[in-house]
């Protein structure tokens, strides 16, 4: 498998709709509101870092953050690893079929196809003796029964701090509202007061925080209020949720320190940059591994991408805004804003027929609002990762990275 890289002529009709496409993308970034000044930093405790860690150091001067290098690297070379994430958060959308026992209750592994039998299950002890709940691996049941079984069946020394009869009543408006943050958050306040983890309450009240309330549309923020409601009845007696404005903070800092719905330590204090000198990957493992994107020296600052680098100036800044609360100053953006009378390259399928789409397929939507923005990774030469959608009809294959240079407008994948 390779790309074609070929150049695609846009007509007249396109560049019109295009420029009409800049202006409203341009008109939704203004009406998108920052919130920077209201995330806090807490001083980072230096004794949470550990031997993984090695190569690189947390700084930290008053409200700014940064993760720098403390030796060279080469091109691809791993920076960092986070074999597991600082607390596990089973995946909520999978609750129900985890509670049937068709994946596991901590990684959400699911059963189906894979080489874990029941009699594996049943010989090697990965079933709760309450109820249907499995585990794919010793690694997983280790990590989650205690809790699961305070949680789930109410097996627990902490009387009337915790009340699992109404964990399953939170747990199930949660799922049934997608509130994936405020599960979370319960998990995180579920680990801590099962497993009395003092070195999990520190790493979780290091990290960045912000109120959910300024990310969150007024309907959003009742259903926060009454999901509070149901989580105070799950803690009645503790002090680690003490009112809604408190969970709406918590939330929050779940939200903006997230990766793949699960908290990593390293990945929390990594700043942001549409031209990033790392990448991180989560494998099957739930493992966080940090490379190299370019040469690395000493002191220099390491930064990731939060959003997608192929997007357009202004669909960055926007998703960077509602996300994260703050507009992006890297080298790239500040180019790209100064050339915004140029037309844009779009990245399309060529069509065997024609070159150009038929005027009946060119509408404007949400979906075309999406295309990759080119133009600029035309002119820098950089080279950015294209995910291609995997077929069900061809076996998983490592995602394709193009260096693009002044002659592309458009690759196509080829066998």
């Amino acid at each position: 498998m390779h790309l074609r890289i070929e150049r695609l002529a846009l007509n007249d009709t396109w560049e019109e709709d295009l420029s009409d496409e800049i202006t409203e993308e341009k008109e939704g970034l203004e009406n998108v509101d920052l919130y920077c000044d209201q995330v806090r930093f807490p001083q980072f405790d230096e004794s949470l870092e550990t031997d993984s860690h090695n190569g690189i150091r947390i700084e930290q001067e008053g409200g700014i953050r940064r993760v720098v290098a403390t030796k060279n690297y080469k091109l691809g070379e791993p920076l960092a690893v986070e074999s597991d994430p600082i607390c596990w958060i089973p995946p909520l959308d999978k609750l129900t079929l985890a509670l049937r026992g068709k994946c596991c209750a901590c990684c959400g592994k699911s059963l189906s196809g894979s080489n874990i039998s029941p009699h594996f299950i049943m010989t090697h002890g990965l079933d709760c003796s309450d109820c249907d709940v499995i585990w794919c691996s010793k690694r997983c049941k280790t990590k989650d029964q205690r809790v699961h079984t305070a949680l789930h069946h109410g097996k627990h020394k902490l009387g009337a701090q915790l009340h699992y009869k109404e964990w399953l009543a939170f747990e199930s408006y949660c799922h049934d509202n997608d509130m994936v943050a405020a599960h979370s958050v319960a998990v995180i306040l579920a680990v801590i007061l099962v497993n009395n983890d003092s070195r999990l309450q520190r790493q979780w009240d290091s990290l960045a925080t912000v109120s959910q309330k300024v990310r969150l549309q007024p309907g959003e923020i009742e259903k926060g209020s009454h999901c509070f409601e149901l989580l105070q009845a799950v803690f009645p007696e503790s002090e680690l949720v003490p009112d809604f404005e408190s969970f709406m903070e918590l939330a929050g800092r779940f939200d903006i320190n997230q990766t793949s719905q699960q908290l990593y330590f390293i990945a929390s204090f990594l700043n942001h940059s549409c031209e990033p000198n790392a990448h991180f990957e989560v494998n099957e493992k739930n493992e966080w591994r940090l490379f190299a994107r370019a040469s690395i020296s000493p002191g220099d600052e390491l930064f990731i991408t939060y959003i997608n680098p192929l997007h357009n100036v202004y669909l960055r800044q926007r998703e960077l805004r509602q996300k994260y609360g703050f507009n992006c100053e890297c080298h790239r953006c500040k180019f790209e804003l100064s050339q915004t009378t140029e037309t844009p390259t779009i990245l399309h399928p060529m069509e065997p027929s024609s070159m150009s789409p038929p005027a009946s397929s060119r509408r404007k939507s949400s979906m075309r609002s999406k295309r990759p923005d080119l133009t600029q990774l035309l002119k820098n030469g950089q080279e950015f990762d294209l995910d291609i959608p995997e077929n069900p009809g061809f076996p998983s294959r490592r995602r394709t990275s193009v260096r693009f240079d002044g002659t592309v407008s458009m690759a196509v994948e080829e066998e």
